[in-house]
């Protein structure tokens, strides 16, 4: 075979791996309110895999929701790896007629999908004034256990924003890296005879929630609100990965998955798997071929930077004259980061400092 016909068989290959790569033109990119990126995708052939599709799901109001398997689906973040979901909350209720407790127990297991339950964005709580809740791995109680417990004498004693162990109780470090699975169960510390809080706190609650939209409001212990605020469930963070194995061993797969000219590998740090960032100075999809644009001009940064020293001197050697006549020098800043998206958009930051 001739080497221009080696060349023309190469680039073909090259043509065609690019193309894979990519999701077809006319797969949507937004369900409802919520942008869906690759590597997700909505319908056959629009995800990079298993795991990254997404259902978009009309509700009886005519709305848009996008969905992992049965996951309301909140938000997606490439640059971070991560996305929003919303995730069902434990629940123990008092029946004042059959004077017993009516428990619904939840679980969520991830273990065959890209997702990992976020370590360092989500928190346990445990709610309620009669309270004591574990969450565990229900697959393997061996693995981790995390308990919380929440008590209180009455309205009175609540505090919005305090979850201490007074009407709430929290755990931010609840969870291992890596977890797939999360069971969590509710009890009573005391019984109806020794307690008589179910009188103004009829329900109990537990769940693993996002740490930034919780805070806790003493209307939660005396109404159904913090469970009646989204049906049920609240904000989680989950987090997730390309793969099951190193950036070391992906690159040398056909299945690698940073196919950005100017991006870069990077290990999962929750779990297995690697994601994809663009290259310093870039930005944009990492996962597409292209995807990454924006690169500041290097030449330029060179002698802005050497510019900026020379007023620094110079800011220097006018600086007790200027102080002499109440004026305080300002010159711009001698360090330059060259991470802007082009020549034009950090020209403007810097015009800033003179004008």
């Amino acid at each position: 075979m001739s080497p221009k016909l080696l060349l023309s068989v190469a680039l073909v290959m090259l043509h065609l791996a690019s193309i894979s790569a990519q999701p077809n033109p006319r797969c949507k990119k937004q369900c409802g309110d919520v942008k869906i990126p690759y590597p997700f995708g909505i319908g056959t052939g629009c995800a990079i895999g298993e795991g990254f599709e997404i259902i978009c799901s009309r509700n009886a109001d005519g709305i848009d929701q996008p969905f992992t398997g049965n996951i309301e689906v909140l938000d997606i973040s490439v640059v971070y790896g991560r996305s929003r979901v919303l995730g069902s909350i434990t629940t123990n209720c008092y029946n004042s007629s059959t004077g017993s407790a009516n428990v619904n127990s939840w679980s969520m297991d991830l273990s065959t999908s890209p997702y990992r339950f976020s370590d360092a964005y989500n928190t346990f709580v445990v709610i309620g004034c009669n309270t004591l809740a574990y969450i565990y791995n229900g697959l393997n109680r061996t693995s981790y256990t995390t308990a919380c417990a929440s008590v209180c004498g009455g309205p009175e004693d609540l505090t919005n924003g305090s979850c201490l162990g007074v009407g709430c109780c929290q755990n931010a470090n609840a969870i291992p890296k890596g977890l797939t699975r999360q069971d969590i169960y509710l009890y009573t510390i005391y019984n109806t005879s020794e307690s008589d809080s179910w009188k103004f706190n009829p329900c109990s609650y537990a769940a693993l929630v996002e740490t930034e939209s919780f805070s806790f409001s003493t209307e939660y212990i005396t109404t159904m609100r913090f469970n009646d605020t989204y049906e049920g469930q609240q904000p989680l963070v989950l987090d997730w990965a390309i793969g099951d194995v190193s950036c070391e061993v992906a690159k040398n797969m056909t299945s690698y998955a940073c196919h950005s000219g100017n991006s870069i590998c990077v290990d999962s740090k929750n779990g297995p798997g690697y994601l994809c960032n663009c290259s310093e100075g870039y930005q944009g999809n990492p996962y597409l071929p292209d995807g990454c644009t924006g690169k500041f001009s290097s030449s330029l940064c060179n002698s802005l930077s050497l510019y900026l020293q020379f007023n620094e001197i110079l800011n220097d050697v006018l600086s007790d004259y200027l102080k002499g006549v109440n004026l305080k020098p300002s010159f711009p800043m001698s360090k330059v980061i060259c991470n802007k998206r082009d020549d034009t958009s950090y020209i403007g930051g810097i015009s800033s400092f003179f004008y």
